[in-house]
């Protein structure tokens, strides 16, 4: 006759750190694509990660991470209203420059340089008059 012990996984602590390792990795998947579908639903809100914190947070983003959010980036560059440089800021810019280089998408790369190119300077003019004026 079999006892309840029977039933019970083994004591082995080397399978119990592997499936923490399991859990942990699905756990942050599962976040990675929230925090995605996010950027994706919430048009008009600010980024909240800058690229260091994805990878901190979530690893490296995957290539259909990366096809995602250059779609949103896009999806953002031609929407009027939307100031695409206050809402990814030049980190993601950059990163998403330097995937779609790797992928030969170059026009994709060209509206992006023309975006850091023009911005930035504006963006800082609009900063320094904001505060001399106040």
């Amino acid at each position: 006759m079999k006892d309840w012990n029977d039933f019970l996984p083994p004591d082995d602590d080397n399978d119990f750190d592997s499936n923490e390792e399991e859990r942990i990795q699905k756990v942050q998947k599962v976040h990675r694509m929230m925090f995605i579908d996010d950027i994706e639903r919430r048009r008009s809100q600010v980024v909240p990660l800058d690229p260091i914190e994805f990878y901190d947070l979530f690893g490296k983003p995957t290539e259909e991470d990366m096809l995602i959010l250059t779609q949103c980036y896009l999806k953002d560059y031609m929407k009027e209203g939307i100031d695409i440089y206050d809402k990814w800021g030049l980190d993601w810019a950059f990163e998403f420059m330097k995937f779609n280089e790797e992928h030969e998408e170059y026009e994709i790369c060209a509206i992006i340089r023309d975006v850091i190119k023009e911005r930035p300077i504006q963006h800082l003019k609009d900063v320094i008059h904001e505060n001399i004026s106040s």
